[in-house]
């Protein structure tokens, strides 16, 4: 029974930290939502938890971990682009490895495509354009 009278039922679930750092990691991984429920047991009840309790007691969590991680692998994709140490790990030294790494981030980022030739502009391009 609860302890609210004239309410009956179980307690409202209670979400404790690591239970917030693991759906956390898992969100940000992508992982479905159904798969992470089972990993959550609710303690009053020593079953896993539902979608919707999911949802309602970790909401930051699911918002917020995909974000980080995009971040995260952001952040290494960059110190590898610009041979830097990245966050975690030794730098990345492969030139080819490095041109790669840059190469996706400008399309990614920048707008940049790959096999297209730059486009002249501006009044010369229109003169040369006009020739017979």
């Amino acid at each position: 029974m609860s302890a609210v009278r004239g309410r009956s039922g179980r307690k409202k679930f209670v979400a404790t930290q690591d239970q917030r750092d693991i759906v956390k990691g898992l969100a940000g991984r992508a992982v479905p939502q159904a798969l992470i429920c089972q990993v959550i047991v609710n303690p009053q009840t020593g079953r896993p938890i539902s979608e919707p309790t999911l949802r309602r007691a970790f909401r930051i969590e699911i918002d917020t971990g995909q974000t980080l991680v995009t971040a995260m692998v952001g952040s290494v994709l960059l110190s590898a682009a610009l041979g830097t140490k990245p966050p975690c790990g030794p730098p990345i030294k492969g030139d080819m490895a490095r041109l790669k790494a840059a190469m996706f981030f400008l399309e990614r980022r920048a707008g940049w495509t790959r096999g297209s030739a730059p486009q002249a502009s501006g009044k010369d391009h229109d003169r040369a354009s006009r020739r017979p």
